[in-house]
Protein backbone atom coordinates (compact mmCIF):
# COMPACT_ATOMS: atom_id res chain seq x y z
CA UNK A 1 0.00 0.00 0.00
CA UNK A 2 2.86 2.37 0.69
CA UNK A 3 4.12 1.91 -2.87
CA UNK A 4 0.63 2.47 -4.29
CA UNK A 5 0.27 5.64 -2.24
CA UNK A 6 3.59 6.96 -3.53
CA UNK A 7 2.65 6.24 -7.14
CA UNK A 8 -0.67 8.08 -6.75
CA UNK A 9 1.02 10.89 -4.83
CA UNK A 10 3.68 11.58 -7.46
CA UNK A 11 1.22 11.22 -10.32
CA UNK A 12 -1.15 13.68 -8.64
CA UNK A 13 1.66 16.14 -7.95
CA UNK A 14 2.63 15.89 -11.63
CA UNK A 15 -0.88 16.91 -12.69
CA UNK A 16 -2.73 13.63 -13.12
CA UNK A 17 -6.31 14.44 -12.13
CA UNK A 18 -7.52 10.86 -11.68
CA UNK A 19 -4.65 10.14 -9.29
CA UNK A 20 -5.51 13.20 -7.18
CA UNK A 21 -9.17 12.19 -7.23
CA UNK A 22 -8.29 8.67 -6.07
CA UNK A 23 -6.21 10.01 -3.18
CA UNK A 24 -9.07 12.28 -2.18
CA UNK A 25 -11.71 9.56 -2.36
CA UNK A 26 -9.57 7.16 -0.34
CA UNK A 27 -9.30 9.75 2.46
CA UNK A 28 -12.87 11.09 2.24
CA UNK A 29 -14.98 9.98 5.22
CA UNK A 30 -17.89 9.41 2.81
CA UNK A 31 -15.89 6.88 0.76
CA UNK A 32 -13.36 5.58 3.27
CA UNK A 33 -12.86 1.84 3.51
CA UNK A 34 -10.38 0.19 5.89
CA UNK A 35 -7.43 -1.43 4.17
CA UNK A 36 -7.03 1.34 1.61
CA UNK A 37 -4.33 3.94 1.10
CA UNK A 38 -5.02 5.67 4.44
CA UNK A 39 -5.22 4.09 7.91
CA UNK A 40 -8.29 6.20 8.73
CA UNK A 41 -10.59 8.72 7.09
CA UNK A 42 -8.98 12.14 6.87
CA UNK A 43 -11.11 15.06 5.70
CA UNK A 44 -8.01 17.28 5.55
CA UNK A 45 -6.30 14.99 3.04
CA UNK A 46 -9.54 14.62 1.11
CA UNK A 47 -9.84 18.41 0.92
CA UNK A 48 -6.24 18.80 -0.24
CA UNK A 49 -6.52 16.21 -3.02
CA UNK A 50 -10.04 17.15 -4.15
CA UNK A 51 -8.83 20.74 -4.44
CA UNK A 52 -5.80 19.64 -6.49
CA UNK A 53 -7.98 17.46 -8.72
CA UNK A 54 -10.41 20.34 -9.24
CA UNK A 55 -7.55 22.68 -10.16
CA UNK A 56 -6.36 20.12 -12.71
CA UNK A 57 -9.88 20.07 -14.18
CA UNK A 58 -11.29 16.79 -12.87
CA UNK A 59 -15.09 17.39 -12.99
CA UNK A 60 -15.99 14.91 -10.22
CA UNK A 61 -13.67 16.70 -7.81
CA UNK A 62 -15.71 19.89 -7.67
CA UNK A 63 -18.90 18.05 -6.73
CA UNK A 64 -17.08 15.89 -4.21
CA UNK A 65 -15.42 18.96 -2.67
CA UNK A 66 -18.84 20.56 -2.19
CA UNK A 67 -20.20 17.42 -0.55
CA UNK A 68 -17.15 17.19 1.72
CA UNK A 69 -17.60 20.82 2.73
CA UNK A 70 -21.19 20.15 3.79
CA UNK A 71 -20.05 17.20 5.89
CA UNK A 72 -17.21 19.17 7.47
CA UNK A 73 -19.43 22.18 8.19
CA UNK A 74 -21.93 19.93 9.96
CA UNK A 75 -19.15 18.38 12.05
CA UNK A 76 -17.75 21.83 12.86
CA UNK A 77 -21.19 23.02 13.97
CA UNK A 78 -21.37 20.01 16.28
CA UNK A 79 -18.09 21.03 17.95
CA UNK A 80 -15.56 18.89 16.07
CA UNK A 81 -12.26 20.78 16.48
CA UNK A 82 -10.57 19.20 13.45
CA UNK A 83 -13.54 20.16 11.28
CA UNK A 84 -13.48 23.71 12.65
CA UNK A 85 -9.80 24.04 11.72
CA UNK A 86 -10.42 22.64 8.24
CA UNK A 87 -13.23 25.12 7.61
CA UNK A 88 -10.70 27.91 8.19
CA UNK A 89 -8.68 26.62 5.20
CA UNK A 90 -11.66 26.73 2.86
CA UNK A 91 -11.88 29.73 0.57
Amino acid sequence: LEDAYLLYFYAARAGHGKAALTLAQQADPAHFEPGGLYPEADAGQAYKWYKKAAEIGEPQATRALQALRSTVEAAATNGNNRAQRLILQWK
